[in-house]
């Protein structure tokens, strides 16, 4: 039974084991950075976006919404980097409810988009079609590859800006980060990609001994949970994949970070 649902669906399975992992190191880059508000704020820009382009765009053109989607979450950053002289929390969790209570407008209002706000923040794993699985898989896989040749400048800016307080720009980098994560938000929902990018470093990176051990931990973490979620929900057709990755990931974390505090007091 397991293998014949392995057999359908393993391109799924290798979907999100790359997303899964490509997200891990794009949080562990970005949060560390103060950017966890400005990732929740700006994906639901990319929602927004999506919502509306689906009212003028039919859902074959993929690639047409997924651009749409891509802009919208660029505007809400230049607008919020370039018009906003003080820049505060405060303001991007603002931002974030008008952008909320504007979906939820359009929503209401044309109840056709109530099929796209699902998918748009629960994502549609599951049944994404062979050509949307390849585009995911070519998107992270390029992402990872470069992250693997450039990981030590990305650990290095990091530093540089947490630490010493260097703002360095790298906007090819930034927009290829950017590009990797608007992917995730439109093929595999928002709760999946805010939840891989946001927790392993929030629950974990505290309690880890080392950046070494971090990185293991939380790598093997979002692989594992992210292919037991997806396996559980396709045995069991009533448990919903993306709400399964993400409690299986907190409970991961948070056993990892139960079992280094112990370790840290003895």
């Amino acid at each position: 039974m397991m293998m014949e649902l392995f057999n359908i669906y393993k391109l799924s399975f290798v979907v999100v084991s790359l997303s899964a992992l490509g997200l891990f190191f794009i949080g562990s880059h970005l949060i560390p950075r103060g950017q966890s508000v400005k990732l929740l704020t700006f994906s639901q820009f990319a929602l927004l976006g999506h919502l509306i382009g689906s009212l003028f765009i039919h859902t074959d053109y993929h690639e047409l919404l997924f651009l749409v989607s891509l802009t919208f979450y660029l505007i809400g950053d230049l607008i919020y980097e370039k018009r906003v002289k003080v820049k505060t929390s405060s303001l991007l969790v603002s931002l974030f409810i008008v952008c909320l209570s504007l979906s939820h407008l359009l929503v209401s209002y044309f109840p056709s988009l109530d099929s796209h706000m699902t998918v748009g923040v629960f994502g549609n794993i599951a049944t994404n079609t062979l050509s949307e699985n390849l585009f995911v898989i070519i998107i992270f896989t390029m992402f990872s590859l470069y992250y693997l040749v450039q990981r030590k400048s990305f650990h290095r800016s990091t530093v540089n800006h947490t630490f010493l307080g260097f703002k360095q720009k790298h906007i090819l980098r930034d927009l290829f980060i950017t590009t990797v994560v608007v992917t995730s938000l439109f093929k595999l929902g928002l709760i999946y990609s805010l939840g891989f990018l946001l927790l392993p470093y929030s629950i974990l990176s505290k309690s880890a001994p080392s950046n070494n051990i971090f990185a293991i931990a939380g790598g093997c973490s979002v692989v594992f949970s992210a292919n037991i979620g997806l396996g559980f929900s396709l045995i069991q057709s009533n448990i919903s994949t993306v709400p399964m990755q993400v409690v299986t990931l907190s409970l991961i974390l948070l056993g990892f970070k139960a079992f280094f505090n112990l370790i840290r007091s003895n």
